[in-house]
């Protein structure tokens, strides 16, 4: 694949398990092993999972994005990917290429903004290639056959349900090496040539926004933090507060969940309360 690399302004969530097509190489989905993962994975992140009550149409998804990403497998698993039948032992690295079109909801759980779009996917990986850094396609082409490595390649379609993107994607499937890296890297432009075309198929979820650090965040953590010290509940945290946005909300949520205190009315125990107090120190926060 090959496109502008932006910056990953959302953490990856497994696709509720309706919504996966992975390719196995003989062009059928692996649907129940997905169901499988995506089970697993979000019970991992989230019991019941985080979704949508009314998921964006596709008419409101943004001009598509191509996001390059490198990750350790054990990371991949832990976020619901669909590593196949990739190794645990041996695949130190993973390639995560995704061409998206996305647009954000806010969660049933009325505080977490939500991912949702369809889009392409592409994991790749070679045995014994742990090196510092992101890695590419190439080197993991490279790395295969210079160092007679095995290696796995696979895509995922997700919000898609076209014959051509699964004959496709069918034949993307298989070892990552010199001798193939011409041939998969020019049928994954032709996947997102063909899906950029595509205006049907449904929204699916892709993970949970992460907002980025400001210091007015740090200074809410801290406020958060004092109140658990002073024996105040998360709501009453929450309700300092006339217009708190969506992601301060959860913010507040996960520095109490962070110290072991409950985010709801009840006053956090005195274990909680000590806890905070030696995050704190001498410092004390007004707002």
């Amino acid at each position: 694949m090959s496109g502008p690399v932006i910056a990953k302004d959302y953490v990856p969530l497994a696709p509720l398990r309706e919504t996966l097509l992975t390719i196995d190489g003989t062009g059928s989905s692996r649907a129940a092993e997905a169901s499988t993962e995506s089970a697993s994975a979000e019970s991992a992140v989230a019991a019941p999972p985080l979704k949508c009550a009314t998921p964006p149409a596709t008419s409101a998804l943004g001009t598509a994005q191509f996001l390059q990403t490198t990750t350790d497998f054990e990371g991949a698993v832990a976020a619901g990917l669909p590593m196949g039948s990739m190794s645990s032992t041996t695949a130190k690295k993973v390639l995560i290429q995704d061409w998206l079109r996305t647009a954000n909801c806010l969660s049933t759980d009325g505080q977490t903004e939500l991912v949702y779009g369809q889009g392409i996917r592409l994991f790749a990986s070679s045995d014994g290639f742990d090196v510092e850094g992101d890695v590419t396609l190439g080197m993991l082409a490279a790395n295969s056959t210079l160092n007679s490595k095995n290696s796995k390649v696979l895509v995922s379609i997700v919000g898609f349900n076209d014959t051509q993107l699964t004959t496709m994607g069918s034949s993307i499937f298989g070892p990552i090496n010199v001798d193939r890296f011409s041939v998969i890297d020019g049928l994954a432009k032709k996947m997102i040539d063909r899906a950029a075309t595509l205006n049907n198929g449904t929204v699916q979820r892709l993970g949970v926004v992460f907002p980025p650090s400001s210091s007015a965040q740090h200074v809410m953590s801290a406020f958060a933090v004092q109140q658990i010290a002073n024996g105040l509940s998360c709501n009453d945290t929450k309700s300092k507060f006339a217009n708190l946005s969506p992601p301060n909300a959860a913010l507040i949520a996960s520095v109490y969940e962070e110290l072991e205190a409950p985010c709801d009315n009840s006053a956090p125990d005195l274990v909680a309360r000590a806890r905070a107090k030696v995050s704190l120190g001498n410092v004390k926060i007004r707002m």
